[in-house]
């Protein structure tokens, strides 16, 4: 979990530094009063600023493990003349790899 979040913040930080170069780039290119593109670039440094925003405020997922299940059941054990221990000890195995 703490190398998930090591990575999404090294994500964040590259794509915030790409914004930034981007829109400086934007920002020399439109240093006249009439930019090149009609404006198209104010539009695309406005996404990405808004994209660095977003990826900044992201919280990875907590990390779950694995769900025990009980999808099949052993009957207990008593010790009675009448139960095969080997016989149990098979279907507790079979039940336990069944349930993982």
């Amino acid at each position: 979990m703490m190398m998930m979040m090591m990575t999404m913040m090294i994500m964040t930080i590259i794509i915030k530094e790409i914004t930034l170069q981007i829109v400086n780039q934007i920002n020399y290119l439109n240093r006249g009063n009439n930019p090149p593109d009609g404006g198209q670039n104010n539009i695309i440094a406005q996404a990405l600023i808004a994209l660095a925003q977003v990826l900044e405020n992201l919280q990875p997922a907590p990390v779950q493990g694995p769900r025990e299940q009980n999808i099949t059941q052993v009957s207990k054990f008593h010790g009675y003349g009448n139960e095969d221990p080997a016989e149990w000890v098979k279907k507790f195995d079979t039940a336990c790899l069944t349930n993982n």
